[in-house]
């Protein structure tokens, strides 16, 4: 997936694909599972490192954002920045979308990349 040679429209249908199962995934939501959260992390330019995200209880949200310590810093990414204009994405109405540069960086490690939350964000 993440091969130089992967072609973007491979990727796009990928990402879409995820955002598409994201929104399927709520509709069938029982009454009992309304409270649960259902998300797609979008990781660029590493897309394998995606994944579908649910959240049994709204308190694991709470301060999930919020990632500023010397190891890794999430800053949000201006308004400007939309992964639907970027990359021709589809977004079902009702699904919220947030965007991070991504910064890792310990002793054995750094990296930079995006990050994309699609999903129930609330």
């Amino acid at each position: 997936m993440d091969s130089g040679n992967t072609p973007n429209s491979v990727r796009n249908l990928c990402m879409q694909t995820v955002i598409n199962q994201v929104q399927h995934l709520i509709d069938i939501k029982r009454e009992s599972e309304k409270a649960h959260r259902v998300y797609t992390l979008i990781s660029l330019p590493r897309l394998f490192d995606s994944q579908i995200v649910f959240l049994f209880d709204k308190k694991d949200f709470e301060g999930f954002f919020d990632r500023d310590t010397e190891e890794q810093r999430w800053i949000p990414l201006l308004s400007d920045r939309s992964i639907k204009k970027e990359w021709g994405l589809e977004i079902p109405e009702g699904l919220a979308v947030k965007g991070y540069k991504q910064i890792i960086n310990d002793e054995n490690y750094a990296y930079e990349g995006g990050l994309w939350f699609i999903g129930e964000l609330d």
